[in-house]
C-alpha cells in the first residue's frame, strides 16, 4: 500500500469501512429483530391464552367456549389468533389435534413461556391451569417467522456486494472529480519542470474550496518566480551587453600600449592583460548567447535538414580534424532529418559537440555521427574514441563553468559550451544525454522532434 495512489487508498478504505458498516448493520438487525420478534410472539401467546382460558368449559368429553351473544356454548376449535391449543390432564393430552413435529410429552411449566425446538422447527409454549385439574397449553409456531426473517437476511446478503460495488464505483468518481484540481496542479508543475516555461498557470475553476485557494496561491507564487527570472534574464543581458563596450575599449588600449612598449618585460605584461581581456570578452559573449538563446521564439525557427547542417559543420572543422589526424564519419540516414529550429543555434550545438569530440579525442582517433528516427523524434549520436568522462563527473558536465579536465587553463575552455547546448536543445523541445567510459570514448545523444 506504500506505493499506491492517494485515490486508491481512499477508495479501498472507504469501501472497507462501508462493507464493515453493512456487516455491523446485519449483526444488529439480526440481534435486534430476533429479540423484537420473540418479545412480540411472547406477548401474543400470553394475551391469547389468558384471553381464551377463562371462557373454556370441559363437559361430556368435549371442550366448549362460552357464548358471547347468547346463552349457548360452542365447541372449542383449538386454533385461535395463530395459537394452537391442547388441554392436558395428568400430564397427557386430553383434548386437541396433534401437531407435526411437536412432542406432546414436553413437560408442563405453568405460567412460563418457554421454547421447544425439534427438527429445525420451533414453538413458543405457554401453560395455564384450568378448573378440574386441567391444563391449557398454547403453541405459537415460530418457524414461519424464523424462515421469513432468514430469507430477508439472505436476500440482503446477496444484494450487499452489489451495493458495496456500486458505492465503490460511485466513491471512485466522486474522489476522481475531487482530485481533478490537484491533478491540474501536478500537470502544470510537471510541464513547468520539463519545459522550464514559467509563464504557465494552473487553470482555476469557479469553486472556492481549499484546493482552489491552493491553486490560486501556487499561481501567485509562479507570478513572482516568473518576474524574478525575467529580471535575472534582463539583468544578465544588460550586464553582458554593457560589459562588451568597456572590454573592447580596454582591448584597444592594451593593444595600443603593446605597440608603444619598448621593453620585452613590458610587452609580456601587456600580453597577459590582453589575454585576460580576451578571456573576459569570451565569457561575456557566451553569457550573452545563453541569454539570447532563452529568448528564442517560434518565429525565429525555420525548416532545416540536420544531416546537411552537420555535414557543413564538419567541413568547417576539417582543419582541427586534420591537425589531430581524426577521422569524422557522418553516416547518411535513409529518412528525412528535417526539423524546425533556429539554424544559427543548431549549428552552435553540433559545432560544440564535434569540437569537444576533437579536443578530448586521441591522436588518430575517430568520430562517428549516426541518425535514428523513433516515435516522431530524430536521434543523433555523436560518438568519439576519446579519453572518456569519469562517473563522478558525468552528471556535472552540463553545469555552467564546469570543466571535466581541470588541468586545462581557463583560456582553453570556459565550461559554458555544453550548458549552451543543453539550453538550445531544450528550447527546441528536445533532450541531450551522455554516456561515457574512461579510456574508451564518449557518446552524446541528442533527441529532437521531427517535422511532421
Amino acid at each position: 500500500m506504500k506505493h499506491w495512489s492517494i485515490k486508491l487508498k481512499i477508495i479501498i478504505l472507504y469501501t472497507f469501512f462501508f462493507a464493515l458498516l453493512i456487516l455491523l448493520d446485519f449483526y444488529l438487525l439480526k440481534t435486534a429483530a430476533t429479540k423484537i420478534l420473540n418479545d412480540q410472539a411472547t406477548r401474543q401467546i400470553i394475551v391469547v391464552v389468558d384471553e381464551v382460558s377463562p371462557t373454556l368449559q370441559i363437559e361430556d368429553d368435549a371442550v366448549y367456549v362460552e357464548g358471547l351473544d347468547d346463552d349457548s356454548d360452542s365447541l372449542f376449535s383449538f386454533d385461535h389468533d395463530g395459537v394452537n391449543f391442547f388441554v392436558y390432564q395428568n400430564n397427557q393430552v386430553a383434548f386437541g389435534n396433534a401437531i407435526s413435529g411437536f412432542d406432546s410429552t414436553d413437560p408442563i411449566q405453568l405460567n412460563v413461556v418457554h421454547t421447544y425446538a425439534a427438527n429445525g422447527l420451533s414453538w413458543l409454549v405457554y401453560d395455564v391451569s384450568l378448573p378440574g385439574g386441567y391444563v391449557l397449553r398454547g403453541l405459537y409456531d415460530m418457524s414461519f417467522i424464523t424462515t421469513s426473517f432468514q430469507d430477508i437476511i439472505w436476500i440482503a446478503g446477496a444484494i450487499s456486494p452489489i451495493i458495496i460495488l456500486l458505492s465503490a464505483i460511485g466513491g471512485y468518481f466522486i474522489i476522481k472529480k475531487s482530485f481533478q484540481p490537484i491533478k491540474r496542479i501536478y500537470q502544470t508543475a510537471s510541464q513547468i519542470e520539463e519545459e522550464e516555461d514559467f509563464t504557465k498557470r494552473i487553470p482555476l475553476d469557479e469553486s472556492k474550496d481549499e484546493v482552489h485557494e491552493l491553486a490560486l496561491m501556487v499561481n501567485q507564487m509562479l507570478d513572482k518566480v516568473e518576474q524574478s527570472i525575467t529580471r535575472e534574464k534582463q539583468f544578465s543581458s544588460n550586464v553582458s551587453h554593457e560589459l562588451r563596450t568597456p572590454l573592447a575599449v580596454m582591448q584597444a588600449q592594451a593593444e595600443y600600449m603593446l605597440v608603444r612598449a619598448k621593453t620585452n618585460s613590458s610587452k609580456e605584461e601587456i600580453n597577459t592583460i590582453i589575454n585576460q581581456i580576451s578571456f573576459m570578452e569570451n565569457i561575456v559573449t557566451q553569457l550573452l548567447e545563453i541569454t539570447r538563446t532563452k529568448q528564442i521564439s517560434t518565429s525565429d525557427m525555420e525548416l532545416i535538414d540536420v544531416y546537411d547542417l552537420i555535414l557543413m559543420t564538419g567541413d568547417a572543422l576539417s582543419p582541427q580534424l586534420e591537425k589531430k589526424d581524426i577521422h569524422l564519419d557522418i553516416i547518411k540516414p535513409n529518412f528525412s532529418t528535417k526539423i524546425r529550429s533556429n539554424q544559427t543555434m543548431m549549428i552552435r550545438v553540433f559545432s560544440n559537440l564535434i569540437t569537444n569530440a576533437i579536443k578530448y579525442n586521441v591522436e588518430n582517433g575517430s568520430i562517428e555521427i549516426s541518425f535514428q528516427a523513433k516515435n516522431n523524434d530524430l536521434i543523433i549520436d555523436v560518438k568519439d574514441t576519446g579519453i572518456g568522462i569519469s562517473k563522478e563527473k558525468i552528471d556535472k558536465i552540463f553545469d555552467p563553468f564546469y570543466r571535466a579536465d581541470e588541468s586545462r587553463t581557463q583560456t582553453d575552455s570556459l565550461g559554458l559550451g555544453l550548458s549552451l547546448v543543453r539550453e538550445v536543445v531544450r528550447i527546441h523541445g528536445g533532450e541531450i544525454t551522455v554516456s561515457s567510459e574512461e579510456h574508451v570514448g564518449t557518446t552524446f545523444r541528442v533527441r529532437l522532434p521531427l517535422e511532421k
